[in-house]
């Protein structure tokens, strides 16, 4: 009987996390080809021909910095483990 809720619960997971994947455009909205993200703010394509490889890697070093000064300080916090 055990196993048999379980089941249950974890195909009810299933279902809820692959229903709250799922986009719909709301009718009426101008969704841009190739534009998969649609939601309450509405999303447009951003044009990044002029990017370069070292504004990328700054991206990525400062993206990486915030990340472990983050998990630092909640790791630091023991209200969260």
């Amino acid at each position: 009987m055990k196993v048999k809720s379980i089941f249950i619960v974890l195909v009810l997971l299933v279902v809820l996390f692959s229903i709250g994947c799922t986009t719909f455009a709301p009718p009426g909205t101008d969704v841009p080809p190739g534009s998969k993200a649609t939601g309450l703010l509405g999303f447009k394509q951003l044009d990044d021909s002029k990017s370069t490889s070292e504004g990328l890697s700054e991206l990525v070093l400062a993206n990486n910095k915030f990340a472990v000064d983050y998990y630092t300080k909640l790791d630091s916090n023991p209200k969260y483990w």
